[in-house]
């Protein structure tokens, strides 16, 4: 029969820890840990031990003296609700890091649900997402549990007619302890009775519900909460990514159907003019020359726009000292200078990064003097690409990215909006400041460094 807390006072440790040891886990373990503390008589704080039940306790050890000689304070607490709490914590943890790869709304819908299902111990739990055309909340993903309970799929709810569609409408969260009382649900004929109803911002709704009345507490709807918020930020950023990508593919066929007929024309006045060339000699030509240069650069700029930031599926391990000396080559550099002070790798893609560096190379070399110095070198969280060149002035700071911004006669206008798109593709951040020596300094930060 296992000794109760009173009789255990004034007993001897070693025989008391032996009446007692079966209600752990790890019955030797716990014996072996009660005879080297009770050796050692040294207080130990916050010791976690597993119960053979499952549960877990919190064990202080205290020793001092009496009298009649040495005695031990020894005191357990049953932490089973905090350990389960921070169980439930990290899978919340979890299902954040899983929802950053969904790519669609019904993926982010389909990994809430079977995270609340764990969550919460409950396997009943849906979320319905706004149609729009119907003006209705369409059920996306459930539990199996749910469709069983109503013998069909989970039906759209109206968004003026229901109490979710309440909850989608104002933004508010609400919780029912016993829904069939209320006199503004969907259905007379529902199986549930307790309900959670949490917003997705102007997504849709998660709901979680339960057969019996009164079935969720404070802790449930903390959960629910953060949840909720999670799968919010979620679907907001698959929403944006997918007007992204619809308008990086209207961008690009715009610039190659524009490219294609700028060329054309581009082809037949540069043959031309070596014709006109061949014939004469006029101090025309020169200027003629280099307008047809810059509008091919700026034909090649608007397709390499169009383009960046696309496509970054798998990132690779990239050396960035020698990578950038590698971009340097393709750069016409004049007689500027390329020094590098970084032995880092970071994780990029190797073509938008080769895009990145040589469009920063090329915007020092064309807003500064022809032996610009140009200095890359790493920071803690990324790098940074500096000149020696004039700088840019602060209040400018915040347009130098802006499609045709650019203040040298020979510049496009469109490099460091590129340099822009390829940092946002990554999700790195870009932040403009002087130079060193009074020049430009790009820092680009969030950037993973290190061997993938």
């Amino acid at each position: 029969m296992p000794l109760t807390g009173d009789e255990l006072i004034g007993r001897d440790c070693d025989s008391a820890a032996e009446g007692i040891k079966d209600r752990f886990a790890d019955p030797e373990g716990f014996i072996t840990g009660i005879a080297e503390r009770h050796a050692d008589r040294e207080a130990v704080h916050n010791e976690k031990l597993s119960l053979a039940d499952g549960r877990f306790v919190e064990r202080d050890y205290l020793p001092y003296s009496l009298p009649e000689g040495e005695a031990s304070m020894w005191v357990y607490r049953d932490i089973t609700t905090q350990k389960q709490y921070e169980q439930t914590l990290k899978e919340l943890l979890r299902s954040t890091q899983n929802l950053q790869s969904a790519t669609t709304p019904e993926e982010v819908a389909t990994i809430g649900v079977e995270t609340a299902k764990g969550v919460f111990d409950r396997p009943i739990n849906g979320i319905h997402l706004h149609d729009a055309s119907e003006d209705v909340l369409e059920p996306v993903a459930w539990t199996a549990a749910a469709e069983e309970q109503l013998d069909a799929e989970p039906p759209a709810l109206p968004v003026e007619d229901s109490l979710a569609g309440q909850v989608y409408r104002t933004g508010d969260a609400e919780s029912y302890e016993n829904i069939t009382e209320h006199p503004d649900r969907f259905t007379d004929e529902t199986p549930f009775r307790s309900e959670l109803m949490y917003p997705l911002g102007d997504h849709g709704v998660f709901i979680l519900s339960a057969t019996e009345s009164d079935a969720f507490d404070q802790i449930d709807a903390t959960l629910a909460q953060l949840l909720s918020t999670s799968l919010t930020s979620a679907l907001t950023r698959v929403e944006q990514r997918q007007e992204l990508e619809t308008q990086n593919e209207r961008l690009d066929e715009f610039a190659s159907v524009l490219s294609h007929d700028l060329r054309n024309p581009l082809n037949v006045a540069e043959g031309r003019l070596e014709l006109a060339q061949g014939e004469m000699d006029s101090e025309h030509f020169a200027p003629i020359e280099r307008s047809h240069t810059r509008m091919r650069s700026l034909i090649e700029s608007l397709l390499t726009l169009a383009r960046s930031g696309d496509d970054i599926e798998e990132l690779e391990s990239v050396a960035l000292g020698s990578f950038a000396e590698n971009c340097w080559r393709n750069v016409d550099t004049q007689q500027a200078t390329l020094e590098t002070t970084t032995d880092q790798t970071v994780q990029a893609d190797r073509s938008q990064l080769k895009q990145l560096l040589e469009n920063l190379v090329r915007n020092a070399v064309e807003h500064g003097d022809r032996e610009v110095t140009i200095t890359i070198g790493a920071l803690d969280d990324g790098f940074f690409v500096e000149d020696d060149g004039p700088g840019i002035p602060p209040e400018e700071r915040d347009e130098i990215f802006d499609l045709g911004y650019s203040t040298a006669d020979s510049g496009t206008g469109l490099g460091l909006s590129i340099v822009k798109r390829v940092a946002d593709a990554h999700g790195w951040e870009m932040t403009v400041t002087g130079g060193t020596d009074g020049g430009a300094r790009f820092e680009i930060t969030g950037v993973t460094t290190g061997a993938a």
